[in-house]
């Protein structure tokens, strides 16, 4: 059965904006689960996101695959809607392998069956190491530019980056959504995406602060090291170190809205954040009261620091011949970071792999054409 088939081509679902639960995963972590819609008995598709992303920076990516698949999506754990670690966490909540357990819990949170899964960067290492715990998961993979360094005998502990770095120093708070998406849309490499889906990253990947309310996630910001729910720095927002790059998610290299039904399934179709009649994303019920001080990073530079750390120590290169489903990996022809040559080196030790080189792309190809990923996840599973 390929992309395809259908059961019986049934109903299009509308995209569900918001989580439709919880997954709880087996150390404790709970990751917010999506149901981005598709046909009613169409094949299930599990995306999983970049480091410092949250899940619903893949809609525009999906507008393009939810008449052929039944598309999900999950926020990796202390990303987007998905809590951080709680106060006794070591630096081991943060193991690439604990991020792989989270997405066979939202598989079987889902009753997936042998679903098509595609991942970009984290999220493509992810999905690889869940199909190792465990063999069949998958029907087929799509990585984009995966992050699995070539390396057989990895380090055992978390290891710094300048990624991690940065991260650190990410600037985490602006006066309002659009002064974040003028912000990131001035300059690289956001400057680079597709409109719509620089909009998803600020739109659900920052939160209103409202004054004098309580955060849903205040025990976060303390973990985190920050100041919680307080009102925001003064008129600039400037909170970070306002280094040149510092305020977005790195490239990864070497290491309250009810549910809506978007026409023809476009993420556009939603109000604009910022434009009058738009629902604060990431506002909980009855948050606040008036205009918000602040919009508020959901992914503190905390925790994608430590992800970043991490990114070194999983192992899965000399796991890959553990893999037994197809595999399509793909980079940018400009990326950085995990290019055609590192994909190759993963290919010969996979049973059954591709490779493919997108044109004009770097390590964010997903976000700067999202249509042209859209085609090439299509032909993938296909073939």
């Amino acid at each position: 059965m390929n992309g395809d088939d259908r059961e019986d081509g049934g109903d299009l679902q509308p995209v569900r904006f918001q989580p439709i639960g919880f997954a709880g995963s087996g150390d404790g972590a709970r990751v917010a689960v999506y149901d981005f819609g598709g046909p009613v008995g169409a094949p299930p598709l599990l995306l999983a996101h970049a480091t410092g992303f949250p899940a619903r920076t893949w809609l525009p990516v999906v507008a393009g695959l939810r008449d052929r698949f039944r598309c999900y999506a999950f926020d990796e754990r202390a990303h987007g809607d998905s809590p951080g670690p709680p106060p006794e966490a070591g630096p081991q909540w943060f193991d690439w392998h604990r991020f792989a357990d989270d997405a066979l819990a939202v598989v079987d949170h889902l009753g997936l069956d042998a679903p098509f899964a595609v991942g970009h960067s984290c999220g493509g290492a992810l999905l690889l190491l869940a199909e190792m715990a465990r063999p069949g998961t998958f029907r087929s993979i799509y990585c984009f530019e995966p992050v699995v360094p070539p390396i057989d005998d990895p380090p055992t502990e978390p290891v710094g980056s300048p990624l991690a770095d940065g991260a650190r120093r990410r600037r985490e708070e602006f006066d309002s959504f659009d002064a974040a998406l003028a912000n990131f849309a001035a300059k690289p490499p956001m400057s680079g995406f597709a409109p719509e889906a620089l909009e998803a990253y600020v739109r659900y990947g920052f939160k209103p602060v409202y004054a004098g309310a309580s955060d849903a996630h205040a025990g976060d910001e303390a973990r985190a090291g920050k100041r919680g729910a307080e009102p925001c720095a003064g008129p600039s927002g400037e909170t970070g170190s306002g280094d040149p790059g510092a305020d977005e998610p790195g490239a990864e290299a070497g290491a309250g809205e009810p549910d809506a039904e978007p026409s023809a399934g476009e993420p556009g179709a939603e109000p604009r954040a910022g434009e009058p009649g738009a629902a604060e994303p990431g506002a909980e019920p009855g948050a606040g009261v008036g205009a918000p001080t602040c919009v508020r990073l959901k992914c503190r530079g905390e925790y994608e620091a430590r992800t970043y750390e991490a990114a070194v120590m999983h192992g899965a290169y000399r796991r890959l011949a553990e893999v037994g489903c197809p595999v399509t990996l793909a980079c940018g022809e400009l990326t950085t970071a995990f290019g055609e040559d590192v994909m190759r080196l993963a290919a010969a030790r996979l049973p059954h792999a591709r490779v493919e080189v997108l044109p004009g792309l770097t390590h964010f190809g997903p976000f700067e054409a999202p249509a042209a990923l859209t085609a090439r996840i299509l032909h993938a599973f296909t073939l």
